[in-house]
């Protein structure tokens, strides 16, 4: 009889009892990095936010820091789970509940700071509505990442599972590119970002998770089971990001809170 080839769903990886070959306290580097960068960040916040006479400074700050110490939280319980499960679906799907988690608590008040950011800019970049838009995206990620595994073949799958699936992953698109087009358009409508670019600077990147979510689909597709390079790749490239969008983000607002944006970031003036 044939020999079955390996099934590249959830079949293929449910007995998954060998843990991946990079040791586990490697494999938390880049989560504990972050972890750092989010926690030291939140202190420097907190400090500027009570040393800071300036009320919306103060604010910011405090936006900040409380947005750094929800994902500081997050990445300990990361890191747990890399500890513990260290491999398999169990530790792949609780790792990705924990990311998206954290993305619809710290994602609106992300876009609030920004707004504030903008000098209260709302033609095109309303706050209520673009947190809103923010959240969907989340929970569309969600259903496309957990509810339906990144698409990946599945003998359980039904027709009915499969166009759920893929209705799911188009409204995901949909909802992601809308946010895209608001922030562009918000951009182009400002004759100049009042903070030098910085703004540009700090959303943008934000396309970047959706990139890193589609490759994740893409490899699921691609490559049977749950490769440790995805893995990898994804506590690496979200942790940067998150590092980037939050952590430095952070440090950004109380530096100019502290007024030591010339020092630390003066180059994105002018």
């Amino acid at each position: 009889m044939a020999e079955l080839a390996p099934l590249k769903g959830t079949e293929a990886i449910k007995d998954q009892s060998t843990p991946f070959r990079v040791p586990y306290f490697v494999r938390t580097s880049a989560l504990r990095a972050c972890a750092g960068a989010l926690l030291l960040a939140a202190v420097i916040a907190i400090t500027a936010a009570i040393t800071t006479d300036v009320l919306q400074e103060r604010l910011e700050c405090a936006l900040c820091g409380s947005i750094c110490t929800v994902a500081f939280y997050h990445y300990l319980k990361m890191i747990d789970v890399r500890e513990t499960l260290k491999s398999g679906l169990d530790a792949e799907m609780a790792i990705e509940a924990i990311r998206l988690s954290d993305w619809f608590v710290t994602l609106p008040p992300l876009v609030l700071e920004l707004h504030l950011m903008l000098n209260g800019y709302t033609k095109w970049f309303n706050p209520p509505i673009s947190a809103m838009m923010l959240s969907g995206v989340v929970s569309l990620g969600a259903f496309v990442r957990l509810g339906a595994d990144e698409l990946a073949p599945s003998k359980a799958s039904t027709n009915w599972d499969t166009i759920m699936r893929l209705v799911g992953l188009i409204c995901f698109i949909a909802a992601f590119g809308l946010l895209a087009v608001v922030l562009c358009n918000a951009f182009v409508d400002l004759p100049v970002d009042p903070q030098g670019g910085w703004a540009y600077a700090f959303s943008i990147p934000w396309l970047a998770y959706g990139i890193v979510a589609a490759l994740g689909i893409f490899w699921r597709n691609v490559y049977p089971g749950y490769s440790e390079g995805m893995s990898i790749f994804k506590d690496v490239a979200y942790g940067t990001l998150d590092g980037f969008c939050k952590a430095i983000f952070t440090l950004y607002v109380a530096s100019k809170a502290l007024e030591n944006n010339n020092l630390f970031f003066g180059f994105g003036a002018g």
